[in-house]
């Protein structure tokens, strides 16, 4: 039977009742059946039928009972106008059964859980050459054999170890997801700091060249070895390094790559240009066009030491990075100002402080689900 209870209430959420169907659900709401709670409890929790996660699915259903509860519906399929207008009313007497509350309260704490919700940190995937996934995080250690490389987690970080190199070069991959970071340790002794939404190609041991692959955004410091230089590859250009400290950001989504030297020398070609760095220079890489600039090493170093730093940034910026620190997908109905924001806070901020900066630049935020709805001023 409450099997059944959970079919009635999908065909209510989806609009694929019969009228039959519908007048059996009215039926049971208006006795007051509390099987009927305990079903729509059970769909919140089961993601298999619409392959949403459940605070996801609380929205969904949510939803499309207010819908129901206060407009009235279209004809649709099989049922005729004056149905749906009784199914209107039929979700109004939800209330009477504590349904109503239910999912209200579920959606409030779903919403407060989002407010509190703060960047991720030490989380990522190392991805074998093999193809074999291994899930890495802040506690984590363990330990793994690949040929002749002895790999390490220790908290959040991954170190390699390599007694020689052989013919044949092996690459694996790290990556962090939206709300992540982590440190790896290269076989030469090379340090990468990993931001969110990243991901670094290498080999498990150096041969005569040390070259790995970026994309996102990631912080080298770089072990000196004359003998190999050390080159990086983006989706927009090459950086030859020698002993140095620099910063590289290269996510699609930003239209530019930004290559900014804390400490000693890279070479950066893009195309058949090529720039050589002082320290406290950037190269931009963008639309085929290499320039170079003077560079906030501070401030673009922020997220390496814990900072959160959207000081000069436009709101569109802002918002992308947002996305990718607190794993949220981002809405924007309207048209952006373009106003530069000037903060600077640390990780620990929860999402609900920088929705409120937002709100200081006039933008209104709706929480939906996993996503934030930003309305703009029109």
């Amino acid at each position: 039977m409450l099997e059944r209870k959970k079919k009635l209430l999908e065909g209510l959420a989806d609009n694929t009742l019969t009228s039959a169907e519908l007048a059996e659900l009215m039926q049971g709401i208006r006795a007051g059946d509390p099987d009927f709670a305990q079903a729509i409890e059970e769909l919140l929790q089961d993601s298999t039928n619409t392959g949403l996660l459940a605070p996801e699915r609380e929205q969904w259903l949510f939803d499309k009972v207010m819908s129901r509860a206060h407009q009235e519906e279209k004809p649709v399929r099989r049922i005729p106008a004056r149905i749906w207008r009784v199914a209107a009313a039929v979700t109004l007497l939800l209330g009477t059964t504590g349904v109503y509350v239910s999912l209200k309260k579920q959606q409030q704490q779903h919403t407060l859980a989002m407010e509190q919700r703060r960047p991720a940190a030490n989380k990522a995937v190392l991805t074998l050459a093999d193809g074999r996934q291994v899930e890495l995080d802040s506690i984590g250690h363990q330990q793994l054999q690949q040929g002749n490389a002895n790999i390490q987690q220790q908290n959040g970080q991954l170190k390699y170890e390599s007694a020689a190199t052989t013919a044949t070069i092996t690459y694996n991959q790290l990556s962090t997801p939206r709300g992540g970071q982590f440190v790896l340790l290269l076989p030469d002794g090379s340090k990468v700091w990993l931001n969110a939404a990243s991901s670094i190609k290498f080999p498990v041991a150096f041969a005569r060249e040390r070259v790995v692959s970026i994309t996102g955004e990631a912080y080298f410091e770089i072990r000196q070895d004359a003998a190999k230089p050390f080159i990086v590859n983006t989706s927009r250009s090459s950086i030859q390094v020698l002993g140095t400290a620099f910063n590289i950001m290269d996510y699609a989504e930003e239209g530019q790559q930004q290559t900014t030297l804390v400490s000693g020398a890279v070479k950066v070609t893009a195309g058949t240009e090529a720039v050589v760095l002082k320290p406290g220079k950037m190269a931009v890489v963008k639309e085929n066009s290499l320039s170079v600039t003077d560079a906030d090493t501070s401030s673009i170093m922020g997220w390496r030491t814990g900072e959160i730093n959207v000081q000069g940034q436009e709101i569109a910026a802002v918002l992308r990075q947002i996305s990718r620190l607190y794993n949220v997908d981002i809405e924007v109905r309207g048209t952006l100002p373009k106003d530069k924001l000037g903060y600077i806070t640390d990780k620990n901020t929860p999402l609900s402080t920088m929705l409120d900066l937002l709100h200081e630049h006039g933008l209104q935020t709706k929480i939906n689900g996993s996503a934030i709805i930003v309305t703009t001023r029109q």
